[in-house]
């Protein structure tokens, strides 16, 4: 379902984390409409 990069990866997922959060924000506003 999750693309590659969105995945959480050990050494990655901190440096993903901030823009992972914001998709995910933008799916739950894009869901809410």
């Amino acid at each position: 379902m999750m693309p590659p990069e969105l995945k959480p990866s050990d050494n990655n997922a901190l440096h993903t984390e901030p823009r992972v959060a914001r998709f995910l924000k933008l799916l739950s506003f894009a869901a809410a409409r």
